[in-house]
């Protein structure tokens, strides 16, 4: 009795345990799941984190005001900050130029101009982000001021900012005080473009063969030949309003009282080209964007217009939202595509040229003296009586929104709006390019290749290794094809950009006969198979098709080589690359989709075939016994019984492929020319997401546009893996519930 009860408890007590140990596993289960949800959702979370600063909105950060002692505001013609806003250039009326220091509230040296008796300064504009002065006197003269800074800084790390100003040669273009001026410097001369006092339109230009550094310098070029021009009359009864010069300093651009922009040609000679209507209303300011390619344009009715000069014509590009009041003020950007424009009740709005948002709005006081923008884009400057007031923001990225990004964009220097990702370049006036289009595209693109060369090759090999190979040789077959997915993508990637296309691009004909004879031989292989498998008897069941069929492929490779290159002698003049380009324009690129086809298809391949051959090979044993009892061959009971049934199985290995091919990171990027270019062509190349973000991030300043723009790529790019992996599990499991009813 008592051996009973023991061992009863001892039974009790096994099933204790078991049970402790079974709940233990199951809490340790459950939280493993729980940390990988918690860990996806917290990439999610920080991957969206540090891309959700694209599309915000912007507001002041402060307004600083300082009182200035000692310095006759009233006579101010213009006022320029310095690079870090810290020094003020006040240029006076009287030729006065005082450099003032914001930060220590200090005057800081005077600088007098040359000027002739009774000669005042009636216009400035600031070059080359402050350093270059262009004035314009009331006795029509016109001269460039250089301003150097040497910053030095004291015991406690203060910057001291010490300017220093030197003046060119004075040139006559007009004999009416200067009201409007414009200046631009190449390799073949100076021109200054000007509008006076009785409104006429006045062009000097000044030939020279010295550098630009020789024609600033203080002493005139003896060699330099001025021409003088007015060309007022092309006008006809307009009356100019402002003026702007074209980046390469070959057209000129005017504004009218009609609402028209006026162009010539100054390559040469003076060429009037052509007027555009603009808007119903007289245009005030023109502004030419950093860089000269680009023109704003505000007008009396507040509205304001982005233009490009595009085919020998003035197109308007984009429409801004405007003021309601006359625009009395447009400043550029220097380091972005933005715009600053000032109504006459003091209204300030800062667009983004590229996008047309409205980045931000704010008022400055009325009754306003005179206005400056920063030099780093992140402040405005009022003088008001004897104050200078300083508003200050900081617009990380303006030309980030969802049109910018996943549509067509009309850049600066194209002919229409396209899809264009360029991020940097080596000029600081380059406008970023940053659609992602292209690379979705490529994205898809790569995929697509990679599974149309991979579905058929891992699903038929799955097909004949579960269901016709002899257990022996599939116990050989199946661990080589799954050692293969344990390749380095980049060994891959390698071998792929520096052997197989360069032997592709010498071979392209004869390897493209290959399919095709390798097609024709598996239709006619049955019937071949018919009449020699009476003389072809081995003893291991499942080795025919082996033996017969694996020199069958060697010959008809062979073959293929053979063919290819007699039609490609015959036909195409020994360069079939040359002569699809001569024919229908098709450009051969040597890395292009179709070695991204074969070198990812290769990648893919152990994915798609391990899932299918286990799919395959888990069909249950008594539908094939039955299938085969009832009359029908292998390969009908294959096609018709046991691939139908693996379906779930077969699909879900696919589209996990297709993820696999989504998210491939190095092989395209060593085997696809890594252009960014949207072309089906199977001769192009492309650049994928994945190989975009491994490029780029190199090169992308942390909290910078381009940075966030990486993250998110990269939040794009989990959510293609997650909608693909998404679907393949809702077919498959609906595909596993209908043939279970069968």
């Amino acid at each position: 009795m008592n051996e009973k009860k023991n061992l009863s408890l001892n039974e009790n007590t096994a099933f204790n345990k078991r049970k402790i140990k079974d709940k233990a596993a199951e809490y340790v289960f459950k939280l493993g799941g729980f940390f990988i949800i918690l860990s996806i959702i917290l990439i999610i979370f920080f991957i969206g984190k540090e891309a959700l600063p694209l599309i915000k909105k912007y507001s002041l950060i402060s307004k600083d005001n300082e009182k200035i002692e000692d310095i006759e505001l009233s006579k101010t013609v213009e006022f320029f900050g310095d690079e870090y806003n810290n020094v003020l250039s006040i240029i006076q009326s009287n030729g006065e130029i005082v450099f003032y220091d914001i930060n220590f509230k200090k005057l800081i040296s005077k600088a007098k101009l040359n000027l002739i008796d009774n000669e005042e300064i009636t216009s400035v504009v600031s070059k080359e982000n402050g350093k270059k002065y262009i004035f314009g006197t009331s006795t029509g003269r016109v001269f460039i001021g250089t301003i150097l800074y040497k910053t030095s800084y004291t015991d406690e790390l203060d910057r001291i900012t010490e300017p220093k100003i030197t003046f060119s040669e004075s040139y006559q273009i007009s004999d009416s005080p200067v009201k409007h001026i414009d200046f631009i410097s190449n390799d073949e001369a100076q021109t200054f473009v000007a509008i006076d006092l009785r409104k006429r339109i006045r062009v000097l230009k000044i030939a020279s063969s010295n550098e630009e550094d020789e024609l600033f310098s203080s002493n005139q070029d003896e060699n330099a030949v001025a021409k003088l021009y007015d060309i007022t009359s092309d006008l006809g009864n307009s009356i100019p309003t402002d003026i702007g010069i074209y980046y390469n300093g070959e057209i000129i651009f005017v504004s009218s009282n009609k609402g028209r922009i006026h162009y010539w040609d100054i390559a040469n000679e003076i060429d009037y080209l052509d007027s555009r209507r603009i808007i119903n209303a007289p245009i005030t300011k023109i502004e030419m964007l950093n860089g000269r390619q680009a023109i704003v344009a505000g007008g009396e009715d507040g509205s304001l217009s982005v233009l490009f000069y595009s085919q020998n014509n003035i197109v308007k590009v984009r429409p801004l939202i405007g003021h309601s009041n006359k625009i009395v003020k447009l400043y550029k950007a220097n380091l972005k595509k933005m715009i600053t424009s000032i109504d006459e009740s003091g209204n300030v709005l800062i667009h983004s040229t590229t996008s047309s948002k409205e980045l931000l709005s704010f008022k400055i006081n009325d009754g306003f003296l005179k206005t400056a923008f920063a030099t780093k884009d992140r402040a405005l400057l009022t003088l008001d009586k004897n104050k200078i007031n300083r508003f200050n923001f900081d617009i990380k990225h303006p030309e980030t929104t969802f049109e910018t990004i996943f549509s067509k964009v009309w850049y600066e220097g194209f002919d229409r709006p396209e899809y264009i990702w360029q991020s940097s370049s080596g000029s600081d006036e380059f406008e970023p390019k940053l659609s992602l289009i292209p690379l979705i595209f490529g994205t898809l693109k790569g995929a697509f290749y990679a599974i149309i060369f991979a579905i058929p090759i891992a699903i038929l090999a799955a097909i004949c290794v579960s269901q016709f190979m002899h257990p022996k040789l599939k116990g050989v077959i199946k661990p080589i094809i799954e050692v293969m997915a344990a390749l380095p993508s980049v060994v891959l990637g390698f071998l792929a950009g520096l052997w197989l296309a360069p032997k592709i691009d010498k071979l392209l004909l004869p390897i493209a006969c290959f399919p095709i004879l390798l097609i024709i031989l598996t239709i006619y292989m049955p019937k071949i198979w018919e009449r020699v498998k009476h003389f072809v008897n081995f003893k291991k069941e499942g080795m025919n098709y082996l033996i017969i069929g694996a020199p069958l492929i060697i010959i008809v490779f062979i073959l293929s080589l053979f063919i290819g290159n007699s039609l490609e002698s015959i036909f195409f003049n020994s360069d079939f690359n040359a002569w699809m380009y001569e024919s229908f324009q098709i450009q051969y690129d040597q890395r292009n989709a179709l070695i991204i086809g074969i070198a990812m298809g290769f990648a893919v391949i152990p994915i798609i075939f391990t899932i299918s051959e286990d799919a395959l090979s888990n069909v249950p044993e008594h539908l094939i016994s039955g299938s085969l009892a009832l009359g029908a061959t292998k390969w009908q009971t294959a096609l018709k019984i046991v691939f139908p049934s693996a379906s779930p199985g077969i699909f879900s290995a696919v589209m996990i492929g297709i993820g696999r091919a989504v998210g491939e990171t190095m092989i395209v990027l060593m085997a696809a020319g890594n252009t960014p270019i949207m072309d089906f062509s199977i001769f192009n190349g492309f650049r994928t997401l994945s190989a975009n973000i491994a490029v780029e991030i190199p090169e992308a300043p942390v909290g910078g546009t381009l940075y966030r723009t990486l993250f998110l790529s990269s939040f794009i790019l989990f959510c293609f893996t997650f909608i693909i992996n998404s679907i393949a599990e809702v077919i498959r499991i609906r595909l596993k519930k209908k043939y279970a009813e069968l």
